[in-house]
């Protein structure tokens, strides 16, 4: 994450017009050093401590919104500012890696060591999201539902599509007949939820009375309309759509996919906890999400390499995420600095192409790892995955974890 720090440097000396657009021009000729995080610090203004919803609209989620107006108290510069703001993302890294060391058949070096960190936790505010994400997987994990529902209520307030990890740990919960617990994990969902949003969703209209606030759901409005980036929806010719029609099939597919992960879910039902089940099915959910949602946003790799090392993935497949992503990357990068043009038809678009067979293939994955897995105690009365259904891959890759947690990585 230093790395990537380092690697937005020139933000720390830029000395041009305070706008956007200047900005931006600026940060395109320096490859890799572009981030919304000091991008949105000239667009909306930051060096005067707006708050988000209330003085401008925002098109991310209240708590977001919560995490740019904190970090906006350092404002006397955009090096100040995006400074503030990526150490506060650092953190939750660090946390992030922490939590994951929590799962035993997670391996957190797949995560530690994942070119993501550098590329795309200054970029976007996604960490802080991740994070809470992981932390209620955690807390799931514990049979810790009301703290869990709380929590994944925060996530889905930071970034919103944390929210298809609800139904999967309702549904465990109630495979496991523990009515009241997936009772009061949804109860305290839903009450942190409002709770964060309410404030801001509504506000004292000019005849008197409560009216919904324009400025909060624009993020809704935003989405609604936004045309697709580059992902399935525009590298086939074959889905030329209006946005309206991109809404409604991605939806129909997200659905249709949820449909077979939770009835994988339902077919390895057993007497025993089956929280084990959730690190591979919010990795099915979220890769899914990502291959057919029309917007493909580069920092979703970060929370694919972080449920891979939750599910235990095998190394072969990260590593090879890893080198691909690392690549797209920088020709995305290429691309915002000579324009797309032949370099864009030629190159940006196949490589995107590639990047959606990996989400594919990433989600196909977690399918069948869903699909071998059994929900058996340990000796310490945690819910890990079964040897003898996982596949070999799986065991070696958990040794091999042990082995780094407990050789010469740690010892150095």
């Amino acid at each position: 994450m230093l790395i990537g720090f380092l690697l937005r440097a020139p933000i720390l000396s830029y000395a041009g017009l305070h706008d956007q657009v200047s900005f931006n021009k600026y940060l395109f000729q320096h490859l890799g050093s572009y981030s919304d995080i000091a991008s949105l610090y000239f667009r909306d203004h930051l060096s005067g401590h707006p708050a988000p919803y209330f003085d401008y609209q925002f098109e991310y989620p209240v708590l977001t919104g919560a995490f740019v107006w904190f970090a906006g108290f350092v404002h006397g510069s955009v090096g100040g500012y995006f400074t503030f703001s990526v150490a506060m993302l650092a953190a939750c890294g660090l946390f992030t890696i922490w939590l994951i060391r929590k799962f035993e058949e997670a391996n957190p070096w797949l995560f530690a060591l994942s070119p993501a960190l550098a590329l795309y936790v200054p970029l976007n505010w996604d960490m802080f999201a991740l994070a809470l994400t992981i932390f209620a997987l955690l807390l799931y994990r514990q049979d810790r539902d009301p703290w869990a529902g709380a929590v994944l209520g925060l996530a889905v307030s930071a970034k919103f599509f944390p929210l298809l990890l609800l139904p999967l740990a309702l549904e465990v919960r109630l495979l496991e007949r523990r009515w009241r617990q997936a009772a009061v994990g949804a109860i305290t969902f839903a009450a942190v939820t409002l709770a964060v949003n309410l404030p801001v969703a509504f506000e004292q209209g000019a005849q008197g009375g409560l009216v919904v606030r324009r400025a909060w759901t624009y993020f809704f409005e935003y989405n609604e309309q936004r045309k697709a980036g580059l992902n399935i929806w525009t590298n086939q010719s074959l889905f030329h759509v209006t946005p309206s029609q991109m809404n409604l099939l991605s939806g129909v597919a997200l659905a249709l996919g949820m449909i077979a992960i939770m009835y994988i879910i339902t077919r390895r039902a057993r007497p025993e906890r089956l929280a084990v089940l959730l690190s591979p099915a919010a990795l099915a959910a979220l890769a899914w999400f990502f291959f057919v949602n029309k917007v493909s946003s580069p920092q979703y790799s970060l929370w694919v390499f972080a449920l891979l090392a939750l599910a235990g993935a095998p190394i072969g497949l990260v590593v090879a995420f890893a080198v691909f992503d690392f690549g797209y990357f920088m020709i995305s990068f290429v691309a915002l600095r000579i324009g797309s043009g032949w370099f864009g038809s030629h190159v940006v678009q196949p490589a995107s192409s590639i990047r959606d067979a990996f989400l594919f293939s990433i989600a196909g994955w977690a399918l069948w790892r869903l699909s071998r897995l059994q929900a058996r105690r340990s000796p310490s009365g945690q819910a890990v995955a079964a040897g003898g259904a996982s596949p070999p891959a799986g065991r070696t890759l958990a040794q091999g974890g042990e082995a780094l947690r407990g050789g010469a990585i740690s010892g150095s």
